[in-house]
């Protein structure tokens, strides 16, 4: 049986600062900012009591926790680049296919396949390059935009609305 949809996907740098830009969760963004909030607010507090020292250090875990939140993505990013290439030499590339009930996805560097259903995957967020299918087993399946082999992306994401019946679409 042939897939309906095949593609290939090089998980470069870029790939992967994409996915993980995506995929931090809005609630750790909130936090993050929240708490950035109170500990400035703090700080203005302890500034205008006179007491400078827990002012700056309240200043300090304010701007510590908006560091946080705005270098999440590329620092996830980054440690996953070096590991896939300590790993394997190269950037890691997957080859995915897209059958009637299920994904079959493999790749290059490790030997076997992986079965996934559609009733499987519980969020699906488009992003400017890539499809991010999030599994119940919290694993993403990344499809690059521009890595279909046949000329039918512009198909693809109506296919996923109809497949993925379980997901929430981003």
């Amino acid at each position: 049986m042939e897939p309906l949809f095949s593609n290939t996907c090089i998980y470069t740098m870029s790939v992967l600062q994409e996915m993980n830009r995506a995929l931090v969760s809005v609630g750790y963004r909130i936090y993050c900012v929240a708490a950035a909030a109170v500990f400035f607010v703090l700080g203005l507090v302890y500034n205008r009591t006179g007491q400078m020292v827990y002012s700056a250090i309240f200043y300090a875990a304010c701007a510590f926790m908006l560091y946080m939140v705005s270098t999440k993505a590329s620092s996830t990013a980054k440690k996953m680049y070096k590991n896939y290439q300590k790993q394997y030499g190269s950037n890691l590339e997957t080859h995915l296919f897209f059958y009637e009930n299920e994904i079959i996805g493999s790749t290059k560097q490790i030997k076997g396949a992986v079965k996934t259903y559609y009733t499987d995957v519980t969020t699906v967020t488009e992003t400017a390059n890539l499809y991010l299918l999030k599994i119940k087993s919290k694993s993403v399946i990344v499809a690059a935009k521009n890595g279909f082999i046949a000329d039918n992306s512009e198909e693809f994401r109506g296919f996923l609305i109809e497949k993925c019946v379980n997901a929430k679409f981003k």
